[in-house]
């Protein structure tokens, strides 16, 4: 089973990899993904929209 981190800890492991590899680097962008997964997660909870794919 995959664990799944809070969305304080992934903010503070992403700014650690941006300071240390950069913006662009694959190990930021994956951190960034996962951030933005939960991010969006919690405002369609906000909103009361359920997960829609086009």
């Amino acid at each position: 089973m995959k664990k799944v981190e809070s969305k304080e800890i992934l903010q503070e492991k992403l700014y650690k990899s941006i300071s240390n590899y950069g913006r662009t680097d694959k190990r930021t962008v994956k951190l960034s993904q996962s951030l933005d997964a939960i991010i969006a997660a919690e405002q369609r909870a906000l909103m009361g929209i359920n997960k829609v794919r086009y």
